[in-house]
């Protein structure tokens, strides 16, 4: 019964231990033009579910999927 309630417990532990990730997406490093007439700046771009949710540096954040896009331009819509 102690085996049992350790395993259980060891599992738990284990799954609250995985790796969260902040967004789903993270386009990062590319030429930003906001479509305001602005001048482009460089930056990244995060996105959840099918939505931009933030445009800026994102160095410190982590996603499940990350796309380079050194020497690009990023248009967000």
């Amino acid at each position: 019964m102690i085996r049992t309630l350790g395993f259980a417990f060891l599992c738990i532990y284990m799954l609250g231990c995985r790796p969260q990730h902040d967004y789903e997406l993270i386009v990062r490093n590319g030429t930003i033009y906001d479509g305001n007439g602005g001048e482009p700046f460089s930056g990244d771009i995060a996105i959840n579910a099918d939505s931009i949710v933030f445009i800026g540096n994102l160095s410190n954040a982590s996603a499940r999927q990350t796309i380079d896009a050194n020497g690009m331009a990023q248009a967000p819509c």
